[in-house]
């Protein structure tokens, strides 16, 4: 739920787009990797990367057939699987998916799919760069 405050803030008032992923929660992630944090993180990113095309898949499909709690079944379970990870831009997004989806309103969940896969596209290409700094850092 955290990026639902960074979002909204304190008092509702909207603070702009949240960040494709959070420096914070990558911190706390370090931190909890203890002598290993780069190994944690890649863990956590391949963990999230493998269910990540059949998760998109299954929000396609239930948009598609306009199967409103498939969508917000699939929307939640990306919200939580890319909230865990700081990719607070993909989770913003489903949020606000899985928000219309629960009220009957999917008029904008096509153009919202587009969205997403655009922050999941910038979002792979983020966890690439940390990668890479992580390698370069360890030779």
């Amino acid at each position: 739920m955290f990026y639902v405050f960074y979002v909204y803030g304190k008092r509702g008032e909207r603070m702009g787009d949240p960040p494709t992923l959070d420096s914070q929660t990558l911190r706390s992630l370090r931190e909890l990797g203890g002598d290993s944090p780069d190994a944690l993180i890649a863990e956590l990113f391949g963990l999230f990367c493998s269910t990540l095309d059949s998760q998109l898949q299954a929000l396609d499909k239930a948009i598609s057939t306009v199967s409103m709690d498939s969508v917000a079944a699939a929307a939640h379970a990306i919200k939580g699987s890319a909230a865990s990870i700081g990719a607070l831009e993909v989770a913003s997004i489903c949020a606000q998916m899985e928000s219309a989806a629960r009220a009957g309103v999917g008029n904008d969940l096509p153009a919202d799919l587009m969205r997403l896969q655009g922050a999941t596209a910038r979002l792979l290409g983020r966890m690439a760069e940390i990668k890479s700094e992580s390698k370069g850092a360890g030779s």
